[in-house]
C-alpha cells in the first residue's frame, strides 16, 4: 500500500491553524496508515466524521494492527492550511469533514514554491523533510520507502533542458538526506516518478514527468539533462557512504 500525501504547513502559529494542518495530514495519510499500524482511525476522523466512519470490531482491529511491512510514501508538494473562518460545520464528505482550508500562498502573500507544469504541483523541498519526520514520529518502527517523488516540466525551455526538474530533485533529495542523517528517519529507498514520460491520468501526454522523453507517436526515448545529473548524483552519494 503506497500512500500519497502533501506536507501541510500551518498558515500561522495560531492554535486553530496548527490543529487544522494536523487534521489535513491525518485525513490524507492517517485515514489509511493508522488502521494498519494502530488498528483504528485517527481520533480527529472519529470526531468529525461521526457515524459515517465505519467501526472495526475488536478482532478486525487486532488483525489490522501492525499488519504492514513498511511505510510506502508518494510525495510531490506541500500546502498551507488554516481553520475556516466560518468554523467547522458538520461535513458531508472528505473535503468538508476535515475542517481545513488550504492555500498555496502564505500570510505575507508569497507562494509556497514555484509552480511546475501542473498547476497543483509546487516545488517545496523543505516539505519533504517535514513530512518524513511527521511519518517517522507517528509510525515509529516503520521503515520508509519513498515510492514516488517527481515533477513535470513547466516547458519554459527546450523539452530536453529540464533544469526545473534538476533543481526540484536537488532540493528534495537534499532534504531526504537531512531527514536521514540529522533526524534519524529510516528511509530505505527512493524512487523517481518517473523514468519515462507517460500517459498521466486526465492530462494524457501533456504532463511530462519523465527523466527520458518519450514523445508520441513513436515514443523514441531521448534522455533529458536530468539523466546525466542523476547519474552523477547517485555515484557521488554512493561513494560517500
Amino acid at each position: 500500500m503506497a500512500l500519497s500525501g502533501d506536507w501541510t504547513e500551518p498558515y500561522s502559529m495560531k492554535t486553530q491553524d496548527v490543529e487544522a494542518a494536523q487534521r489535513r495530514q491525518e485525513f490524507q495519510i492517517g485515514w489509511f496508515a493508522d488502521p494498519v499500524t494502530t488498528g483504528s482511525y485517527p481520533d480527529s476522523m472519529r470526531r468529525l466524521v461521526g457515524d459515517r466512519l465505519p467501526h472495526f470490531t475488536a478482532d478486525e482491529s487486532l488483525l489490522l494492527k501492525n499488519s504492514c511491512d513498511y511505510f510506502a510514501l508518494n510525495h510531490y508538494t506541500s500546502r498551507y492550511a488554516m481553520e475556516p473562518l466560518d468554523g467547522c460545520p458538520r461535513g458531508t464528505g472528505w473535503v468538508e469533514d476535515q475542517c481545513c482550508e488550504e492555500t498555496n500562498v502564505s500570510s505575507d502573500g508569497k507562494p509556497i514554491g514555484p509552480t511546475a507544469g501542473s498547476d497543483w504541483l509546487l516545488s517545496v523541498p523543505w516539505g519533504m523533510r517535514k513530512l518524513l519526520v511527521w511519518v517517522s514520529d507517528r509510525y515509529r518502527g516503520q521503515d520508509i520507502y519513498i515510492t514516488e517523488n517527481g515533477v513535470d516540466d513547466p516547458h519554459t525551455k527546450s523539452p530536453l533542458d529540464d533544469s526545473f526538474r534538476i533543481e526540484y530533485h536537488q532540493g528534495y533529495l537534499s532534504n531526504v538526506r537531512d531527514a536521514i542523517e540529522e533526524d534519524g528517519v529510516p528511509v530505505k529507498a527512493y524512487f523517481v516518478w518517473s523514468l519515462l514520460d507517460n500517459f498521466e491520468w486526465g492530462d494524457g501526454y501533456g504532463s511530462t514527468f519523465g527523466l527520458w522523453q518519450a514523445e508520441p507517436p513513436y515514443f523514441e526515448r531521448v534522455p533529458k539533462a536530468s539523466v546525466a545529473w542523476f547519474k552523477e548524483t547517485i555515484a557521488n552519494w554512493t561513494s560517500s557512504q
